[in-house]
Protein backbone atom coordinates (compact mmCIF):
# COMPACT_ATOMS: atom_id res chain seq x y z
CA UNK A 1 0.00 0.00 0.00
CA UNK A 2 1.58 3.64 -1.27
CA UNK A 3 0.90 6.20 1.37
CA UNK A 4 -0.29 9.23 0.86
CA UNK A 5 2.06 12.51 -0.57
CA UNK A 6 2.98 13.86 2.50
CA UNK A 7 1.75 17.24 3.69
CA UNK A 8 4.70 18.93 3.86
CA UNK A 9 5.11 18.51 0.14
CA UNK A 10 1.34 19.76 -0.60
CA UNK A 11 2.46 23.71 0.27
CA UNK A 12 0.10 25.54 -2.81
CA UNK A 13 -3.05 26.92 -3.30
CA UNK A 14 -4.80 27.05 -5.77
CA UNK A 15 -7.91 28.33 -7.20
CA UNK A 16 -9.91 26.52 -10.03
CA UNK A 17 -12.68 27.58 -12.65
CA UNK A 18 -14.59 25.34 -15.10
CA UNK A 19 -15.23 27.67 -17.87
CA UNK A 20 -18.98 27.86 -19.47
CA UNK A 21 -19.07 29.74 -22.25
CA UNK A 22 -22.27 30.98 -23.21
CA UNK A 23 -24.28 31.96 -26.63
CA UNK A 24 -22.09 35.26 -26.95
CA UNK A 25 -18.58 34.19 -26.11
CA UNK A 26 -18.58 35.60 -22.27
CA UNK A 27 -17.05 33.19 -19.98
CA UNK A 28 -18.55 32.43 -17.02
CA UNK A 29 -18.46 29.71 -14.11
CA UNK A 30 -18.18 29.09 -10.39
CA UNK A 31 -14.29 28.69 -8.73
CA UNK A 32 -13.13 26.40 -6.37
CA UNK A 33 -10.10 26.77 -4.40
CA UNK A 34 -8.15 23.56 -3.85
CA UNK A 35 -6.14 23.50 -0.87
CA UNK A 36 -2.42 21.05 -0.21
CA UNK A 37 -1.66 20.65 -4.13
CA UNK A 38 1.47 21.11 -5.07
CA UNK A 39 3.20 22.62 -8.71
CA UNK A 40 6.39 22.05 -10.10
CA UNK A 41 7.62 23.76 -12.64
CA UNK A 42 8.33 22.03 -16.02
CA UNK A 43 11.98 22.13 -17.54
CA UNK A 44 12.16 22.60 -21.17
CA UNK A 45 12.27 19.41 -23.41
CA UNK A 46 10.76 17.18 -20.62
CA UNK A 47 9.00 13.78 -21.09
CA UNK A 48 6.43 12.56 -18.26
CA UNK A 49 4.24 9.75 -18.72
CA UNK A 50 1.92 12.74 -20.12
CA UNK A 51 3.74 13.18 -23.29
CA UNK A 52 6.02 16.02 -24.26
CA UNK A 53 5.64 18.95 -22.15
CA UNK A 54 7.46 21.59 -23.85
CA UNK A 55 4.23 24.06 -23.84
CA UNK A 56 3.92 23.10 -20.63
CA UNK A 57 4.26 25.52 -16.99
CA UNK A 58 3.36 23.43 -14.44
CA UNK A 59 2.84 19.59 -12.94
CA UNK A 60 0.35 20.10 -10.21
CA UNK A 61 0.28 17.02 -8.06
CA UNK A 62 -3.17 16.37 -6.77
CA UNK A 63 -3.37 14.06 -4.13
CA UNK A 64 -6.68 11.39 -3.07
CA UNK A 65 -6.04 12.00 0.45
CA UNK A 66 -4.82 15.29 1.92
CA UNK A 67 -5.68 17.54 -1.54
CA UNK A 68 -8.67 19.26 -2.02
CA UNK A 69 -10.56 16.99 -4.51
CA UNK A 70 -12.32 18.37 -7.26
CA UNK A 71 -13.50 17.41 -10.46
CA UNK A 72 -10.99 17.84 -12.99
CA UNK A 73 -11.46 17.94 -17.06
CA UNK A 74 -8.92 19.09 -19.96
CA UNK A 75 -9.37 22.98 -20.39
CA UNK A 76 -10.05 24.20 -16.70
CA UNK A 77 -8.78 27.08 -15.82
CA UNK A 78 -6.69 26.64 -12.49
CA UNK A 79 -5.02 29.89 -11.11
CA UNK A 80 -1.51 29.96 -8.89
CA UNK A 81 -0.09 32.90 -8.20
CA UNK A 82 -1.96 35.49 -10.04
CA UNK A 83 -1.13 33.37 -13.18
CA UNK A 84 -3.87 31.55 -14.92
CA UNK A 85 -3.08 28.58 -16.60
CA UNK A 86 -4.82 25.26 -18.87
CA UNK A 87 -5.22 22.29 -18.18
CA UNK A 88 -3.40 20.35 -20.93
CA UNK A 89 -3.73 16.63 -19.51
CA UNK A 90 -5.08 14.60 -16.58
CA UNK A 91 -3.35 11.59 -15.69
CA UNK A 92 -4.06 8.77 -12.80
CA UNK A 93 -1.67 7.09 -10.77
CA UNK A 94 -3.02 4.01 -9.21
CA UNK A 95 -1.73 1.88 -6.52
CA UNK A 96 -2.91 -1.39 -5.12
CA UNK A 97 -5.84 0.29 -3.25
CA UNK A 98 -6.73 2.23 -6.08
CA UNK A 99 -6.30 6.36 -7.53
CA UNK A 100 -3.39 7.41 -5.31
CA UNK A 101 -2.94 11.15 -7.04
CA UNK A 102 -3.51 12.83 -10.45
CA UNK A 103 -0.78 14.50 -12.00
CA UNK A 104 -2.10 17.25 -14.01
CA UNK A 105 -0.21 19.16 -17.37
CA UNK A 106 -1.26 23.08 -17.22
CA UNK A 107 -0.16 25.27 -20.14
Amino acid sequence: MARPIPLHLLIHTVTHKSPVIDKYGNESGTTTTMYRVRLEPVKKQTLTDLGEMKDDKYLMFVDMVHSTVIALAKGDKITFNGTELTVREIAEAYDERGLHHLEVALT
